[in-house]
């Protein structure tokens, strides 16, 4: 059950309009999460987790109303990060799993802001790694990683086929290269920075040669320095390709419409029945 929660310490960062609709509809549940992301950022953070700790009790588990389902795994999502910040790694993993279990495609089609939704599945496997790199499980780490990674490149050979794009600068990829960098540095520093300098590829299609002379002298001030400039490339949306998405399906009619749905939609959204212009893709289920 959502209750109303104080706003005077996020009024200056928030319209008036938002704030007066969310004073007349508190328990409306994209209100409340948008209210409780601008705590996060702006005002008092506990407020905020409150606040999504309440949307994910007050949605059902498979609920069919998109529009919920999809906050559910959002709220999810980022109580799961949230945790893992605090070192609540049980706590982490039971939102991530759930999210995991109520998550599909169709969700996007329920985000009506456009920015509130979990892309890939992969985005969520990527959170397990985290908890499992923190806890040095060093067996499902690597099962978790290798999963993401299979899972990308499966994905882009089939975007290849159908809308010529590549697996550079697909974040979940890179992050997935950059997670295992820093699981590496404590054990194998030079298959630490052969990951990092496969993160740079990705993130910023930019090939990093070797320099064993730098490495042999100093190998962790090379990695950290290598880490400095991975960080500093631009940080790519998980929504920039069009396989798989509406811009790329058969069925969408370039401007606004489903016309296999006959609903309105637009490029970046997406849904399970996806097809190709050039072939009937596999659901994105088994992705």
């Amino acid at each position: 059950m959502l209750k109303f929660h104080r706003i005077d310490d996020i009024e200056k960062f928030v319209s008036s309009t938002l704030l007066v609709d969310y004073k007349k509809n508190y328990t409306n549940l994209l209100l409340s999460s948008i209210m409780a992301g601008i705590h996060r950022t702006f005002g008092l953070r506990h407020e905020g987790i409150i606040m999504a700790l309440e949307i994910v009790d007050t949605i059902k588990d498979d609920t069919s109303n998109l529009i919920e389902r999809n906050l559910l795994v959002w709220n999810l999502y980022v109580l799961a990060h949230e945790f893992i910040e605090e070192c609540s790694f049980e706590r982490a993993m039971n939102f991530i799993e759930r999210a995991e279990k109520n998550w599909t495609r169709d969700i996007l089609l329920g985000d009506e802001m456009g920015v509130y939704h979990v892309s890939w599945i992969e985005q969520i496997w990527l959170l397990k790694s985290h908890i499992y790199m923190l806890l040095k499980d060093d067996n499902n780490f690597q099962r978790t990683t290798d999963m993401i990674l299979d899972s990308r490149l499966k994905l882009f050979k089939e975007a290849e086929k159908e809308t010529e794009e590549i697996i550079i600068f697909d974040r979940c990829t890179y992050n997935a290269y950059e997670i295992m960098a820093m699981e590496s540095r404590r054990k194998n520093i030079v298959n630490a920075i052969n990951f990092l300098k496969q993160a740079i590829l990705i993130k910023g299609n930019i090939k990093v040669d070797n320099d064993n002379k730098n490495i042999s002298s100093n190998p962790y001030k090379y990695y950290d320095n290598l880490m400095n400039f991975f960080n500093r490339l631009q940080e790519k949306p998980y929504d920039n390709i069009k396989y798989l998405y509406c811009a790329s399906c058969r069925f969408f009619d370039g401007e606004g419409l489903c016309k296999r749905h006959g609903t309105t939609t637009d490029k970046f959204k997406a849904c399970s029945m996806y097809e190709g212009q050039n072939k009937k893709a596999t659901p994105t289920e088994t992705i």
